[in-house]
C-alpha cells in the first residue's frame, strides 16, 4: 500500500512537472509607468511648472503664435531650410503643456479673405496671389531651431521602431495603418510621481521612419 502510494505521488510530482515545462512564456505587458520618461525636445519640455511661454520666446523668438491652440494658444516655428517644425502648446499660466515635432512644414495658413480681395481691388488681377505680410511662415522661421533637434533618452528623427522600443521598452499601444505606424506612451500622476498631470508621448513612423513625436503633460 505504501508503495502504491509513493507511485502515484511521484505520477502526479512528474505531471505537474511536464505541464509547467510545457507552458510558453507570455509577451511582456507594457509596465504601469513607461521606465524612460521622454519630456523634452529642443530643450522645452512638458511637465514642468517653471517651464512657461516666456522660455519658448526668449529661446526661440516669438514664432508664429495661434490663439486655438491649448489654453493661452501655442507657437509654431521652423528651421531655415523649412524641413522641421516645432509646435509649443500652453496651458493654464501659459506653462507649456505640448510640445511637438515633425519632418517637412505643417504651418497652418490663415489667409484673410477681406486681404485678398483688398489686393486684387487695387493691384489687379495680376497681383492676386501677392502674399500678404501677416502669412505665417515668415514669422515662423527662426535660425534657433537647426536642422535636427536633441531629444531626451539620445532618440533622434529617422530612427525606427525597433531602435525605440530597445531604448523605451513596451508601450501603452503598438499601431499600424497602411501609411503610418504609431506607438505611444501613456501615465499620469496617480502612477508616476514624474508626471505632472496626464502624460502622453506619441511617436508616429513613415516607411519605418520616426517622422513626428509629441509630448504632453497637462489637463
Amino acid at each position: 500500500m505504501i508503495s502504491f502510494h509513493r507511485c502515484l505521488i511521484a505520477l502526479l510530482g512528474a505531471i505537474l512537472i511536464s505541464a509547467s515545462e510545457s507552458e510558453e512564456p507570455k509577451p511582456s505587458a507594457a509596465p504601469l509607468v513607461p521606465p524612460v520618461l521622454v519630456t523634452t525636445i529642443a530643450g522645452i519640455s512638458v511637465g514642468k511648472a517653471d517651464m512657461h511661454d516666456s522660455d519658448v520666446t526668449d529661446r526661440f523668438g516669438p514664432g508664429y503664435y495661434v490663439e486655438a491652440g491649448g489654453h493661452c494658444g501655442g507657437r509654431y516655428y521652423t528651421n531655415p531650410k523649412q524641413t522641421l517644425t516645432f509646435y509649443i502648446e500652453l496651458g493654464v499660466d501659459r506653462i507649456v503643456d505640448m510640445v511637438e515635432i515633425t519632418e517637412g512644414l505643417h504651418i497652418p495658413v490663415e489667409i484673410d479673405v477681406d486681404s485678398i480681395a483688398r489686393i486684387i481691388y487695387r493691384g489687379g488681377r495680376e497681383r492676386a496671389w501677392a502674399i500678404p505680410k501677416d502669412l505665417p511662415l515668415p514669422k515662423a522661421v527662426t535660425p534657433k531651431l537647426g536642422d535636427s533637434v536633441e531629444i531626451d533618452a539620445g532618440l533622434e528623427l529617422g530612427m525606427s521602431p525597433d531602435e525605440l522600443l530597445r531604448i523605451l521598452g513596451p508601450p501603452t499601444s503598438d499601431k499600424t495603418t497602411d501609411e503610418q505606424h504609431t506607438i505611444r506612451y501613456e501615465t499620469n500622476y496617480e502612477k508616476d510621481p514624474r508626471v505632472r498631470l496626464d502624460y502622453s508621448a506619441t511617436f508616429t513612423f513613415t516607411k519605418g521612419r520616426l517622422t513626428g513625436l509629441n509630448l504632453y503633460d497637462g489637463e
